[in-house]
């Protein structure tokens, strides 16, 4: 997967034509994401590159989920969907367990991501409610 790819694509589009005051460090931070999506393109991968990989798909991605819900979530999903049809079923196939849970742990860093995003969206929804019930 490259940062051209499409779900990315627009979501580096939507970034650049946002006019919020924190567009720059956003696309800063994703600026710094799609250099690691080349990763994506190994055939297998090291225990340090998994590591690098599933640090940059984690707490960078949060403060875009936060700003672009949906682009970034539907480009956190092309990047799952990727990883998991190309990288982990085929070494399931081949039986390369230690590729397997490099792989793997890549997307549960992913999804670890999502759903910090999302704990973080439900808590702060709950002190709104809290406070209209005050």
């Amino acid at each position: 997967m490259s940062a051209s790819d499409s779900p990315f694509k627009l979501l580096q589009q939507t970034i650049s034509r946002s006019c919020t005051k924190n567009s720059k460090s956003l696309a800063e931070a994703l600026e710094k994401v799609s250099s690691h999506l080349v990763l994506l393109n190994l055939s297998t991968i090291s225990e340090q590159a998994s590591k690098a990989l599933s640090q940059y798909l984690r707490r960078p991605l949060l403060p875009i989920y936060s700003a672009f819900p949906q682009p970034a979530l539907e480009a956190a999903a092309a990047i799952f969907y990727k990883v998991y049809h190309e990288k982990v079923l085929p070494t399931l196939r081949k039986q390369q367990n230690e590729q397997q849970g490099l792989w793997e742990g890549v997307l549960n860093s992913l999804l670890s991501g999502v759903l910090d995003f999302l704990d973080e969206s439900e808590n702060a929804r709950a002190k709104v409610a809290k406070q209209r019930t005050s």
